[in-house]
């Protein structure tokens, strides 16, 4: 960035280059984080198989709606509940509990999603 600013004049062609650069460590960051992140339960499904398939089907569909998105903290609540729930033993009723549970914070998710495209398609609808 030094380097383009440097004696370049202050236009636009020059507010372009700063932007591409800002958005280039912007994506890197995002990519970062996303990897340090990870998946919250995923060591968790892992050390545990009798999880697979019943209940990781689930979390994945959570994980990958809040996946870059501003509902990450959902994502958090839910993973330290889900371990609050099997902190007791890995049975059929608490493979249930936390199905159920992800669920929910699944449908509220989505339904938050979807009312954040209605409310943006609307807007750009009235320009």
């Amino acid at each position: 960035m030094r380097k383009i600013l440097k004696g370049a004049p202050l236009d636009v062609t020059t507010a372009h280059k700063v932007l591409r650069i800002f958005q280039k460590r912007g994506d890197q960051l995002s990519a970062l984080a996303s990897k340090a992140g990870g998946d919250l339960l995923e060591p968790f499904i892992e050390r545990n198989p009798e999880l697979s398939g019943k209940f990781s089907e689930s979390w994945a569909q959570l994980n990958k709606l809040v996946e870059g998105g501003r509902n990450r903290g959902v994502l958090q609540d839910t993973a330290e509940r889900v371990r609050r729930i099997f902190s007791s033993g890995y049975s059929q009723e608490n493979i249930d509990k936390a199905k159920s549970l992800v669920s929910e914070k699944t449908n509220k998710v989505k339904s938050l999603v979807e009312n954040n495209e209605d409310k943006h398609s609307g807007s750009v609808k009235e320009i």
